[in-house]
């Protein structure tokens, strides 16, 4: 349930008479009446997780396993990368030493040993038993397969109440700095995000193009592109009023042929299937058309060789998916990849003929309209 499900629940809520309330309980909604009820469910079941405040208690960490070097490395040995034995462990290696780094650093009484030692351990892959015994707190122990689905495999007698109780936890977690290892883990995932943006396209394979723009990118904007705190706190409000009603991961629907109405249900959560007048798929499609580039962001043409002097960037190009809003001052992929196409322009011009070169960049000076697509 992401964030086009939480615009969703914005625009069919808002504007109908009823109030959001703040109590001595929590957020509150007061119904006019005119609401809808909604039956929500997903693949995970649950929302997105909460934007994390941004606030590091202990040291800033940059990345340590996954690194330009260790990728640099790799590719010396292998033709092409593979996602699954190549990227993936160091990646979650790269996920534990965000997380931990915080709470040795910034939280050390946490831990039963010095942070040193717990570095020590992750230098060297420890597995999760030996990481546990390091920890006071189970709850502090890194598991990012339930991170990533909670429901999955979980003894959940009452969804209701346990959703409630998972959201009111993800945001009281990921607001308050006594948990600032949430920032460290969202800190780690960008990292990550910009060591993968730097791999040439054409030394992936396929499906390992495939993995990152898909697994690894829904998993991404899962933990670290969600909504604002009050958004969920909003959601939690609207299903303490009766509004919305969850039905579980794993969701399943179809169409009712005699009555012409839409029955949904979770093939893992036990709640019963609803039916429905009205079904919503409120999530982001994604791409199926897009054009061809190489690694330097050249258009290709069918024969696969490069259209002189055209170029392309952005999410409609069959580039890795790795993007996330630039921050400032963090040379993002994006600004590489401008800066790298400004190069190539330059260069481009600088090998043509010299009036030929002078007539195409007029017609580059004359448009101000910013441009994901150059054709010269």
């Amino acid at each position: 349930m992401g964030l086009a499900f939480i615009d969703l629940i914005v625009l069919l809520m808002q504007g109908r008479g009823g109030r959001f309330s703040e109590t001595s309980e929590g957020l509150r909604y007061l119904p006019s009446g005119e609401e809808p009820r909604l039956f929500v469910g997903s693949r995970r079941g649950v929302p997105y997780r909460s934007k994390p405040i941004p606030i590091l208690r202990g040291e800033p960490a940059s990345v340590r396993y996954l690194t330009p070097s260790a990728v640099a490395e790799l590719l010396s040995v292998h033709s092409t990368l593979d996602f699954e034995s190549h990227l993936r462990p160091l990646m979650v290696r790269e996920l534990a030493y965000g997380h931990y780094r915080e709470i040795g650093t910034g939280h050390p009484h946490r831990l039963k040993v010095p942070w040193s030692e717990l570095q020590s351990a992750l230098d060297r892959n420890a597995d999760p038993l030996e990481l546990s015994s390091m920890l006071k707190d189970p709850q502090d122990l890194l598991d990012l397969d339930t991170l990533a689905y909670p429901l999955r495999g979980a003894d959940v007698p009452d969804l209701q109440h346990w959703m409630a109780q998972h959201i009111e936890t993800d945001v009281q977690k990921r607001t308050d700095d006594l948990h600032s290892e949430s920032f460290g883990l969202f800190l780690a995932i960008l990292g990550c995000h910009g060591v993968l943006s730097g791999i040439p396209l054409d030394r992936l394979s396929p499906a390992s193009a495939q993995a990152i723009s898909g697994t690894w990118h829904s998993f991404f904007s899962y933990l670290a592109s969600g909504p604002p705190p009050a958004r969920l706190r909003e959601l939690l409000a609207l299903q303490k009023a009766g509004l919305v009603h969850f039905l579980g991961a794993d969701l399943e629907v179809r169409s009712d042929e005699a009555t012409g109405r839409f029955i949904a249900r979770s093939a893992s959560s036990g709640v019963a299937p609803v039916s429905t007048d009205v079904l919503i798929d409120a999530f982001l499609p994604s791409q199926t058309v897009a054009v061809t580039v190489d690694s330097q962001s050249r258009v290709l043409a069918e024969n696969g060789q490069p259209v002189p002097g055209r170029f392309a960037l952005g999410p409609f190009t069959s580039a890795v998916k790795t993007r996330v809003f630039s921050r400032p001052r963090s040379n993002a992929p994006g600004f590489r990849e401008n800066d790298a196409l400004a190069r190539q322009l330059l260069e481009f011009f600088r090998v043509q003929d010299k009036s030929s070169a002078l007539d195409q960049a007029a017609v580059l000076r004359i448009s101000n309209r910013p441009s994901h697509a150059v054709t010269l």
